[in-house]
């Protein structure tokens, strides 16, 4: 038996003994130093991860809304989803962009507001996610000691398209652009070759004429030009222009037949295209409202009668084209796959779009993967020529506003003409979009 008075002095020298206590508050700092670390290691993991998906939500807009401007809403969204697939595959880190996650509309830079409008082509937004919405959220490694065992990332991109002033109105050249003698250009008119600009004596650009090039150095002009040439200094700019739609016109004419893009116009009533039987088309061969093929063999081509007028009419061939003397195209498109240097030629008077000049309306398109080559007294109202290879004219009659001329190749005019801006063509014409990202 224990004395008492031993066993009470046992326990007042046990409850003074403080060599273990350092013990217990390094336990405690060892806990606290891990959840810090575990902290550090997983919000890094987050921080990683946000910016790898923000890659991804960048990659997948630009790819929905490049392939929404030809395709259907559900097929760019399709392709869209491909691009995230193959940026962050499914086996590793889910479904990280889902159809939902995909959202077309309208952007307003002004207040950097995104509204959601179905079947918009201007802008998308997209959220890359990983997260309980797509049921792939990022798991921790040390917070699940607390009890945090995943938690929510994303990033959301808007990518937003516009077209391009230059190609609305102007005459916009990859090669040389050679502009004549005695011409007026006025305000809003814009010339551009990525090549270099051509300017001859005496002519005027009014004040907001654009002239560009990527160097004033491409400019060629005879010493007098800047004297005989009103208004040039002022008109010049620096600058390289992605010609996209002048390298995508095969695309462009597919599109003018798909009831899906952008290209399709609103005039034609039945997709199904009506087969030609004859090379030489007057009036009586066509319908309103419909898209019409005809296939040459060889060196044939397709000819236009003379006094020749149609409207809301589509025609796409293979053939090279010739038009008779007074021949009038209102609200339609004539496009040829055809690559001869003559895919497109006119005789005297030949109109292209509505005389009313600027009131929107009328609209005319000639497409070509060859050259157009047009003669003299032509009028061009509110309407456009792509060429993947050259433009050339020899006189352009009084009708000459709001016109947009596009050429892969050199575009070369005449003298004593009259180049107007109206200011409204924008999205009028056909175009490839210009895209970025807004936010």
């Amino acid at each position: 038996m224990i004395p008492l008075r031993h066993s009470r002095r046992s326990a007042r020298a046990f409850a003074a003994d403080e060599r273990a206590a350092a013990t217990v508050f390094s336990l405690l700092l060892f806990m606290s130093l891990v959840m810090m670390g575990g902290l550090a290691v997983d919000v890094t993991n987050a921080i990683t991860m946000r910016k790898e998906l923000q890659v991804t939500s960048d990659a997948v807009a630009h790819a929905a809304l490049v392939t929404r401007e030809l395709q259907s809403e559900a097929d760019s969204k399709t392709k869209a989803i491909a691009v995230a697939k193959l940026n962050m595959p499914d086996g590793q880190f889910g479904n990280v962009v889902t159809a939902n996650d995909i959202v077309f509309g309208t952007w307003n830079p002004a207040n950097t507001t995104f509204t959601p409008v179905s079947g918009s082509r201007e802008a998308v937004m997209v959220t890359a996610r990983q997260d309980s919405t797509n049921g792939n959220p990022l798991a921790t490694f040390m917070l699940g000691l607390i009890g945090l065992d995943d938690w929510n990332v994303s990033a959301v991109t808007v990518y937003t398209s516009n077209g391009n002033s230059c190609i609305s109105e102007g005459f916009v050249g990859q090669d040389v652009v050679d502009l004549q003698s005695n011409n007026f250009y006025g305000d809003g008119f814009c010339v551009h070759s990525n090549t270099g600009v051509k300017v001859s004596s005496g002519n005027t650009f009014e004040s907001g004429t654009i002239v560009s090039m990527p160097s004033l150095s491409l400019l060629q002009m005879p010493a007098s030009g800047w004297t005989s040439n009103e208004g040039i200094t002022e008109a010049l700019r620096e600058g390289t222009l992605n010609i996209r739609i002048a390298s995508r016109l095969a695309a462009v004419i597919d599109g003018i037949q798909n009831p899906a893009s952008k290209f399709y116009p609103s005039y034609i009533t039945d997709p199904t295209p009506i087969r030609l039987n004859t090379r030489n088309i007057a009036a009586s061969n066509l319908t309103k409202g419909r898209i019409h093929t005809l296939t040459c063999n060889g060196n044939q081509n397709m000819r236009f009668s003379g006094g020749f007028t149609m409207k809301d009419v589509v025609i796409i061939t293979n053939c090279d084209i010739s038009f008779n003397q007074n021949v009038h195209i209102e609200t339609s498109i004539i496009a040829t796959t055809s690559t001869s240097k003559l895919s497109m030629t006119s005789a005297s008077a030949f109109s292209l779009g509505n005389t009313d000049v600027c009131i929107p309306g009328g609209e005319s398109q000639l497409v070509t993967l060859g050259s157009i080559k047009l003669t003299s007294k032509i009028s061009v109202y509110g309407s456009q020529l792509l060429a993947a290879g050259d433009i050339s004219f020899t006189s352009l009659g009084e009708g000459t506003r709001g016109v947009s001329f596009t050429a892969g190749g050199t575009i070369s005019g005449t003298t004593n003409m009259s180049m107007e801006a109206c200011g409204n063509m924008d999205g009028t014409n056909l175009q490839m979009a210009y895209f970025k990202m807004a936010y």
